[in-house]
């Protein structure tokens, strides 16, 4: 399962919340992965840049916390796709989420099981 649209390809379904940010897919979620089948044994989450822009890095960072903790709970493989930081928008976005990314991939970590 992908957050985008509702797709659905062969073993595999899509949902989408454009302009969500990780608050809001914590909303989200709970229902989102009640209505999924129990053939679905893997979740894949993409984080967009949203979060970003509110500069409010540490809120940022325990809305995460809290998505990692409702996906550890599924019983399901989860994966996180994080923001991934552009040129384009200048450096000081670059930095925030080039900051938030390399967080990420250290805090995911720490919640494997």
């Amino acid at each position: 399962m992908i957050m985008g649209g509702q797709r659905q390809y062969i073993n595999a379904i899509t949902r989408c919340f454009p302009g969500a940010k990780v608050k809001d897919l914590l909303q989200e979620l709970p229902e989102v992965l009640l209505s999924l089948p129990t053939s679905v044994i893997r979740i894949i989450v993409h984080i967009g840049t949203n979060d970003t822009t509110l500069q409010q890095s540490e809120i940022t960072k325990r809305e995460f916390r809290e998505l990692f903790t409702l996906l550890s709970n599924t019983g399901k493989y989860v994966f996180i796709s994080g923001p991934i930081p552009t040129l384009t928008r200048g450096s000081t976005c670059f930095s925030r989420i080039l900051s938030l990314h390399t967080w990420l991939l250290s805090t995911s970590h720490k919640h494997r099981s």
